[in-house]
């Protein structure tokens, strides 16, 4: 306390502050990231003309999440200050806490449905071409979502699923288009990641489901509502963030520079 004190009676230590945590990146990630921004640059996916516009609408983003029923609260940043600690009641959680993977896609003219995982099952290769891939496949194939289909492109992260070889041809021989360079470490470039976060505070409304079956009906209920115009916002910001990427190469953007 003695400590406390000569700091708070600082100028330097008044205030208090919590350090941002960032990925550490490997050379290597820094390196794929910087060649993969560099290229949409030179392609021209960071304009502002109609063109550039149109490319980016063509751009399928895909991933894959978890959403849990009891999740666990942050202890350092969850903090109750009150001059009574008697009252702060602990926060129960069941010793195996519900939770259930989804997958889904958006581009600027909608998304596609949202996937629920099966329970049993672990997303490998076979699983991710029989019963994700799909959906992808039937959006990027509808006209009037992808109008130019020579220029449409499938996002999908490093995952092992998704690189298998087994994917990489189902891919091929259905005809689609898949970036195969997109860098490891780079969540901040995929503006699916905010609807990830959405569906996870979707639960804690009120009432909030108590079984699986409530949560998957409620994440799906929540999912539908996502509107068209937060969908063109978060697949328009793609632009800017390559370009982020390459300001500060080693940073992934955060939320608040979205």
């Amino acid at each position: 306390m003695t400590i406390s004190r000569h700091c708070r009676s600082q100028d330097w230590g008044r205030r208090s502050y919590v350090p941002r945590i960032k990925p550490m990146l490997s050379e290597k990630n820094i390196s794929d990231r910087i060649k993969f921004c560099e290229r949409l640059l030179k392609e021209g996916y960071t304009e502002d003309p109609p063109a550039a516009r149109i490319l980016r609408a063509h751009i399928l983003f895909t991933d894959e999440s978890l959403v849990e029923l009891h999740s666990i609260p942050n202890r350092q940043n969850a903090r109750i200050r009150t001059a009574d600690p008697s009252s702060i009641k602990p926060t129960q959680v069941p010793k195996f806490g519900v939770k259930i993977m989804v997958a889904g896609g958006i581009s600027r003219y909608g998304k596609t449905q949202l996937v629920i995982v099966n329970e049993k099952k672990n997303v490998n290769g076979e699983y991710y071409c029989t019963h994700i891939l799909p959906a992808y496949s039937k959006v990027l194939r509808d006209s009037t979502k992808f109008p130019k289909q020579h220029i449409a492109f499938l996002m999908q992260d490093g995952a092992r699923a998704h690189t298998a070889k087994s994917t990489l041809d189902t891919i091929k021989n259905s005809g689609i288009k898949v970036w195969t360079d997109w860098p490891g470490n780079s969540p901040g470039l995929n503006p699916i990641e905010h609807l990830w976060s959405r569906l996870q505070e979707s639960v804690f409304r009120t009432p909030r489901p108590r079984n699986r079956n409530e949560l998957i009906a409620r994440v799906l209920e929540e999912w539908e509502s996502i509107s068209q115009e937060d969908i063109f916002r978060l697949t328009d910001s793609f632009g800017r963030r390559v370009l982020q990427c390459l300001e500060k190469k080693d940073v992934i953007p955060t939320t608040e520079e979205q």
